[in-house]
């Protein structure tokens, strides 16, 4: 793609549910206790402190990366669910609604990597 010119917005993949290294999807965690709390996982576990995509692209000049991770996940905690809104869809796809949530974040960053507004 960079010798032909293309350039490339790498998004950092959503933090997965799990338990134990089993996937579980947010609704059904939901549907089993009695607050969403209780379907949170730690960050630490979700998500490595170090995002492993800079140096995965090392020097690719025609890459830009946007990671809106802090969108997804609180300091401590990844939550199935932020204010009335259902985060996930699955156990690794957020939902529509929650993704409109982020267009400010993801609009800010798209605005420092490409310069485009």
């Amino acid at each position: 793609l960079g010798r032909d010119g293309i350039d490339v917005l790498a998004i950092r993949d959503t933090p997965w549910l799990h338990h134990d290294g089993v996937a579980y999807r947010a609704i059904d965690c939901l549907a089993t206790t009695t607050s969403p709390d209780h379907c949170a996982m730690p960050r630490s576990e979700m998500l490595s402190d170090v995002n492993p995509a800079p140096s995965a692209i090392g020097d690719l000049t025609n890459v830009r990366l946007l990671d809106l991770s802090d969108g997804v996940c609180g300091p401590e905690l990844c939550r199935v669910v932020e204010g009335n809104v259902l985060v996930y869809h699955d156990s690794h796809h957020l939902t529509a609604s929650y993704v409109r949530t982020l267009s400010a974040e993801l609009g800010r960053q798209l605005s420092v990597q490409t310069g485009w507004w």
